[in-house]
């Protein structure tokens, strides 16, 4: 016979219900403070944005390049190349 939960863990569920409703609302709200804040600021934000995405459009291009070249000379060439039959 399957018996109901008793009231402590109905009660620790619902509690836990409630608390993650209570941090959804306050994190929307703080959102919704920072998205009013920088609709003012559009000027000092739009730099930022700008500064940020030039550097990571230069780091992608750093790791890319090292990617290309990485894949161009694998490590194991060496190891393979060792044996002669292996490199004809």
């Amino acid at each position: 016979m399957i018996r109901p939960p008793g009231r402590w863990k109905t009660a620790l569920a619902f509690a836990a219900l409630v608390m993650f409703a209570a941090s959804l609302l306050i994190a929307s709200y703080r959102l919704l403070l920072v998205e009013r804040e920088m609709r003012d600021d559009v000027g000092e934000n739009l730099l930022w944005f700008v500064s940020q995405a030039q550097f990571e459009s230069l780091r992608f291009t750093d790791a890319t390049r090292r990617g290309v070249t990485w894949r161009t000379t694998p490590r194991w060439t060496a190891t393979v190349c060792a044996n002669a039959t292996m490199c004809s």
